[in-house]
């Protein structure tokens, strides 16, 4: 039986779907059809209350919002799938509050991608077109759209080691005559990420313009979904952005532990261990050129550079420049160039072009006549054949120091001299002639001793003052110019002759002597900021040694301030 009989005759049915069933008329109470739907008599349509954000869809056509408890999105359908559908919305509650209409994705609402209404008990009709929606007609009570705004927030996709920043373009299209203050936020973002400025104004009615700069500090690598604010009075309009912060360079991800020796055999290995370290055992991945301890490290970006040294049992010093590029997984490192003279107990400052590699002794091997240097050796990266140049000294001839550096410094520290110093040397990058200045001190004398470094502190560990075996932990807080290092804490046990790994979150401290028959092994760890208390013991290199030197892959420049 036609549709139109059906009606006509006033039978119901529930079988009957209109997206199914398709008639030339349709006539309701009447034989007379006048146009495709003739209706005599009354009509009921379909109305929805709502007090929460809602997706419009055809079981909706008058639809009565409740905005007392607070402001509430309506979001249409694709215009494209249903042209020519009807919506009536009306605010029901005596508030300011806004009953806000979204056009799907890429469409409009007269030329807006959103329309509000927020006069108590006023309403709008909309009509679907292609592309977009029209409003027709307000209720009878009358009603205004609210003035809002739109946001586009680019990039929304950055990635970047810590402690840089990069700038984000943000423009906020005003409509309906909206101006004033837009306070901008991030949400689930990490601690040590921020936004700079966190308010906007908005003058008039173009679109606005504005450069947000978005700084990362000291953070852990890692993927960080964040939601980007903009929020003025009861608007609120986000973007989604992805952070990936990763490490400082392609050897960032792992420490490495070179040489070393015990009472019984000197080492050419290079140990391995992967970031953030607390469990386990080191794994043994190459060699050396040959074998040796008291030696130094430095590291550019991608690869490692292992100086100097010596090896007893020829009593031979080592001018020997290995290097060897990360991730190194295997192999030998490469015997690449010389210092300008053969010698060890010597330290090593980066910065991110040159490496530095200071002090130290040398002398007669069959004379057994040694002295003490202040060399300051240089070489640029990537070194890959030469000698280094000799291109100034420290304040003082010694050895068995350590070395810490910033982006703009390198200290250099304690040592011996004629007696257990002290002494903290700085000299500025790039630093090519002259002598390092004398700015400070340890918290008290000592030899063999490490450094670590975060981005702000510099940290020296360990030691010997000549009597006793130390397990301190000295801070000082860059630009350090003057004054005396804190004592902040100790390592896990008194050792000396150790050597010192960074990531961009810890410092680690591995292996050193007793003094005695006693070798280590040991990894103790500390976060940064370490201020007090005891560094943990995480792990072992793959055999004790004492005298080894340690690098990693962390870029100078761009990690510390």
């Amino acid at each position: 039986m036609p549709i139109s009989r059906l009606v006509y005759q006033k039978l119901t049915t529930s079988v009957i779907d209109t997206d199914t069933i398709y008639a030339k008329r349709v006539c309701v109470n009447t034989n007379n059809a006048t146009g495709r739907l003739s209706i005599r008599g009354s009509k009921a349509v379909a109305i929805t209350k709502v007090n929460t954000n809602t997706t419009l869809t055809k079981d909706h056509y008058i639809v009565l919002v409740d905005a007392s408890s607070g402001n509430v999105t309506l979001s249409l359908p694709d215009v494209n799938t249903c042209i020519g559908r009807e919506y009536k919305v009306l605010k029901i509650d005596g508030s300011t509050n806004v009953v806000l209409l979204n056009a799907y994705s890429g469409q409009k609402i007269n030329n807006q991608t959103s329309i509000g209404i927020n006069i108590p008990f006023s309403g709008i009709r909309i009509i679907g077109r292609r592309d977009g929606w029209l409003v027709v007609g307000g209720s009878s009570v009358g009603g205004s759209p609210t003035p809002h705004f739109t946001i586009n927030l680019t990039p929304t996709s950055i990635t970047s080691p810590p402690n840089r920043s990069t700038n984000l373009t943000l423009t906020i299209t005003p409509y309906n005559n909206f101006t004033g203050t837009v306070n901008l936020s991030l949400s689930g973002a990490p601690s040590g990420v921020s936004i700079s400025p966190t308010a906007v104004n908005v003058p008039g009615p173009d679109p606005a313009v504005f450069t947000i700069t978005l700084t990362i500090g000291n953070v852990a690598p890692n993927t960080y979904n964040i939601v980007f604010n903009a929020i003025s009075g009861g608007i609120h309009e986000y973007a989604n952005l992805s952070l990936t912060v990763q490490q400082y360079g392609l050897g960032s991800n792992y420490g490495y532990v070179c040489g070393g020796g015990n009472p019984d055999t000197w080492y050419s290995t290079i140990d391995r261990f992967q970031f953030p370290f607390n469990s386990g055992t080191a794994s043994y991945v190459g060699n050396l050129s040959g074998s040796r301890a008291h030696l130094s490290a430095n590291n550019s970006s991608i690869y490692g550079y292992v100086c100097g040294g010596w090896e007893w049992s020829g009593r031979n010093f080592f001018s020997t420049i290995d290097r060897f590029q990360f991730p190194f997984d295997s192999g030998t490192a490469n015997h690449v160039g010389n210092l300008s003279g053969s010698r060890y107990w010597l330290s090593a400052n980066n910065s991110s072009t040159h490496g530095y590699v200071c002090g130290g002794r040398n002398g007669n091997s069959s004379s057994y006549y040694y002295y003490n240097l202040s060399t300051i050796d240089r070489f640029q990266f990537p070194f890959d054949s030469g000698t280094a140049n000799y291109v100034g000294n420290l304040s003082g001839s010694r050895c068995f120091l350590s070395a810490n550096n910033s982006s703009t410094y390198g200290y250099v520290c304690g040592g011996w001299g004629g007696g257990w110093l002290p002494t903290i040397d700085r000299f500025q990058f790039p630093f090519d002639s002259g002598t390092a200045s004398y700015v400070g001190n340890l918290s008290g004398g000592r030899i063999y001793l490490s450094a670590n470094n975060s981005s702000t502190y510099g940290y020296v560990c360990g030691g010997w003052d000549g009597s006793s075996l130390l397990a301190i932990i000295d801070r000082f807080q860059f630009p350090f110019d003057s004054g005396t290092a804190s004592q902040v804490g100790n390592l896990s046990g008194s050792r000396f002759y150790l050597s010192a790994n960074n990531s961009s979150t810890h410092g680690y401290v591995c292996g050193g002597w007793n003094n005695s028959s006693i070798h280590f092994s040991i990894i103790d760890r500390f976060q940064f900021p370490f201020d007090s208390g005891t560094a943990n013991q995480v792990g072992d290199l793959s055999g004790n040694k004492a005298a080894p030197s340690a690098t990693d892959g962390v870029d100078f420049v761009t990690m510390f301030v």
